[in-house]
């Protein structure tokens, strides 16, 4: 299976543990990329000392900051955000990976892998070819009751996806010149979720529905009825910690939601518990009603 993590050094840590899920969980080798901002902050000695052998190969590849024509406008962005300037760095794929590489999962660091997957990312990319689409991707919100966003990002079809687990066809990528058409796009001032909106406005709906147990959606400040939490000790494979509130800040790393990050993490042998200060983060009101909205209706659907 092919991997692919988009990270600066803030997240290094949390890649080390999404890893460790991932070798934790597989049977088959792993080939792992890591389009990096600063590679010499990132230690591949570390990953192979608990990779147990399962890591097949494993690159670590420095961001073409140059690919960014306008970086300060597109840095400016992250002000008052958890996110960064690498969120970015999957736009450019076809230039940092390898021309032979047919196929890759696009993965968030803050994605943990809880049970194998190995018979989905297979069946995933079969379904793909045979409907001749470039990626797959969860849905996370739909227009109804979402007017304002959709009409902003000029969306025709009526769903949207969370960009934080992708299953890209790097061969219909590169055909279709997704890249180039990307990087066209990346430079409005109407998105509020960044490259995400980015993707959305491109693709507009023209995607492959990806299982909800491969990319559950966790967040820290939901409270999750015990059916929810059964759903996913049996099923989710791929869990996402959304939003904010992340496992490993000191206001919810000892939340029992966290409890999946953190297993993986002790295990690395750094310490008990990853913990770190929380940062303030003044959202804009447009960001937190379209996430509040999608939340909803999630739960609803749970």
């Amino acid at each position: 299976m092919n991997l692919l993590y988009c990270i600066d050094e803030n997240y290094n840590v949390q890649c080390y543990t999404s890893i460790k899920s991932q070798v934790s969980n597989t049977k088959s080798p792993l080939r792992i990329y890591i389009i990096h901002e600063d590679p010499d902050t990132f230690s591949k000695e570390f990953v192979e000392s608990f990779s147990e052998n399962k890591i097949e190969i494993l690159e670590v590849i420095k961001f073409q900051e140059s690919l960014l024509k306008n970086f300060s406008f597109l840095n400016k962005k992250f002000n008052n955000s958890h996110m960064s300037i690498a969120t970015y760095f999957r736009i450019f794929i076809e230039k940092h990976l390898p021309n032979d590489l047919g196929e890759i999962v696009y993965v968030d660091p803050d994605v943990i892998c809880i049970k194998n997957f190995e018979n989905e990312y297979y069946k995933i990319f079969k379904l793909m070819k045979q409907d001749n689409y470039v990626i797959s991707a969860r849905t996370s919100g739909y227009a109804s009751g979402n007017e304002e966003t959709f009409q902003r990002l000029g969306l025709k079809n009526r769903k949207y996806f969370n960009a934080g687990v992708m299953f890209i066809d790097l061969e219909l990528w590169r055909k279709k010149n997704i890249g180039k058409n990307l990087q066209s796009l990346l430079y409005k001032d109407n998105y509020t979720l960044f490259d995400q909106d980015a993707l959305n406005t491109y693709f507009d709906g023209e995607y492959l529905e990806l299982y909800e147990h491969m990319n559950y959606f966790m967040d820290q400040e939901e409270q999750y009825e015990k059916a929810v939490i059964k759903y996913i000790e049996e099923s989710a494979k791929l869990l996402h910690y959304v939003g904010a509130s992340k496992p490993w800040h000191n206001d919810s790393a000892d939340s029992k939601y966290s409890s999946y990050y953190q297993n993986y993490y002790s295990e690395l042998g750094l310490s008990k518990k990853h913990i770190i200060k929380k940062p303030i983060y003044k959202q804009n009101n447009i960001f937190v009603k379209f996430r509040n909205k999608i939340l909803s209706l999630l739960k609803k659907k749970s």
